[in-house]
């Protein structure tokens, strides 16, 4: 079965929750493939193999009835440090299972990468790398294998990460009928850097998050002249390197320097904050023209 593409607007993206213009960007990116993707998908799979196994847990969708050997002689990047982070990821997602069944007394339902559909944009879908129901509790894990530290909340922003949201929201829809969901718990898992990263809340404060937050970034992002943003989100976005409200803001910044030595407290406090951010487009600059 041919794989479905991400939609403009996917719940992956970082950029178009807070920058609208990011849309112009990401509607021209070319589909690319990296090692680092490519390790991060084939140690997905070897996951969701050893939780199946584990779990006895049958995917009827698929018709691929290879066992997990013969998976992982056609990987191109398996090594002992994928099969570390494929039974780290499997062992916490088993571990919490069970948790969950001696805490609330029956069998919860697992969902392994879990197709959703949404609706919030056009063609919109997502794959959902774990989700569990037990009792009145939904937890969403999201497996992460990059060396960049993600959080499920960002101090930073004071707010939910995007995508565990988004993933949290779509399938608190779909099973909300059917059990009585009332917190879902977001676990952001990441072996390669020992970080697991938690964030609770209320069924009520995720459709709020629906309303208030998703539906008018999407609305913003899905508009004829969306305004151009800037933030800790545009070292993932396609444009950062072209981006003229990125430059006009730097340049800003940069405008502003001046010797330590003769910058007051209040000066230097108030550039602090966006040094990294000119670091950053400075070394972006350097590698577009170089390419």
């Amino acid at each position: 079965m041919e794989q479905r593409k991400h939609s403009i607007l996917a719940p992956s993206s970082k950029e178009w929750p807070h920058c609208g213009y990011a849309t112009r960007f990401l509607a021209t990116k070319k589909e690319e493939t990296n090692d680092a993707a490519e390790f991060g998908s084939e140690c997905h799979l070897l996951s969701e193999m050893y939780i199946r196994k584990s779990l006895k847990l049958e995917d009827y969708e698929s018709d691929d009835k290879r066992s997990i050997e013969e998976v992982k002689s056609g990987f191109k990047h398996y090594s002992e440090e994928m099969e570390t982070l494929a039974n780290g990821y499997a062992n916490y997602v088993i571990s919490t299972y069970d948790y969950e069944a001696k805490r609330t007394g029956t069998k919860p339902i697992i969902l392994i990468e879990q197709l959703l559909d949404m609706d919030y944009a056009p063609d919109t879908h997502g794959t959902l790398d774990c989700g569990i129901i037990a009792g009145d509790t939904l937890t969403i894990i999201d497996n992460k294998t990059g060396y960049v530290k993600v959080t499920a909340y960002s101090e930073e922003l004071k707010e939910l990460n995007s995508q565990l949201g988004i993933y949290g929201y779509y399938a608190y829809k779909c099973f909300k009928d059917l059990y009585p969901i009332k917190k879902i718990r977001f676990v952001i898992y990441q072996e390669r850097i020992h970080n697991i990263s938690e964030y609770t809340i209320t069924s009520e404060e995720l459709e709020k998050w629906h309303q208030d937050f998703l539906l008018p970034a999407a609305k913003v992002a899905l508009s004829d002249n969306p305004e151009a943003k800037t933030g800790s989100w545009c070292r993932y976005c396609p444009g950062r390197n072209v981006c003229r409200k990125r430059a006009e803001e730097n340049i800003s910044t940069a405008s502003k320097l001046k010797k330590p030595e003769i910058m007051t407290e209040a000066e230097i406090e108030e550039l602090l904050p966006k040094l990294d951010s000119l670091v950053s487009y400075i070394d972006d600059i350097k590698s577009y023209c170089l390419k």
